[in-house]
């Protein structure tokens, strides 16, 4: 799997910083090219540009940290301030300012449908509805003629030669459709 995402990323060429990065997806007019970057920095794009679509949740998501000399005054003071920062909800505050995703909800996709309607299926079913009644039609005629034909019927029956009147020989006798057997 990575073997393929290393020849496409190779292929597709590398870009040198994060705006060129942004600016490739943009102009790639047949949506073939793909930018992995910093999950913020494509989270903010994401929701204040509407022509980005984002395909999954973050991968390989990571932690960042402060680094101070040890033995520093500085690493007890930051720890409590970004304690204090943390329990007032300063991250989540940013966060929701900055990543809001209702602001995603003014965007119209030009992709977005609003699935199967039954205006959408209004061609599947006249024509269904249309060979319904047409089958129906054939089935009625059908019968009607079966009927027609039955009616105007005769029925041969066979029965011993014999001989008649001027060497005539009857063959058959011929009765109506009233008389069954």
């Amino acid at each position: 799997k990575f073997q393929q995402l290393l020849e496409a990323i190779e292929g597709a060429g590398t870009v040198s910083n994060e705006d060129e990065g942004f600016e490739r997806v943009l102009k790639d007019e047949n949506g073939l090219f793909a930018f992995i970057h910093d999950v913020y920095n494509v989270r903010y794009q994401f929701y204040s540009n509407c022509s980005y679509s984002s395909i999954s949740e973050t991968f390989g998501e990571y932690s960042l940290a402060i680094a101070v000399r040890q033995g520093s005054t500085l690493s007890r003071e930051l720890s409590e301030a970004l304690i204090i920062l943390r329990n007032n909800n300063f991250f989540n505050d940013l966060e929701n300012k900055y990543w809001n995703s209702s602001w995603r909800d003014e965007c119209t996709a030009e992709n977005d449908s609003e699935g199967i309607t039954l205006r959408s299926l209004g061609g599947a079913f006249i024509c269904t509805i249309i060979g319904i009644i047409f089958s129906i039609i054939v089935l009625v005629y059908e019968m009607i003629e079966k009927r027609r034909k039955e009616k105007n019927a005769i029925y041969g029956i066979p029965i011993r030669v014999k001989e008649c009147h001027k060497n005539e020989y009857i063959k058959s006798v011929k009765i109506s459709p009233k008389i069954r057997y």
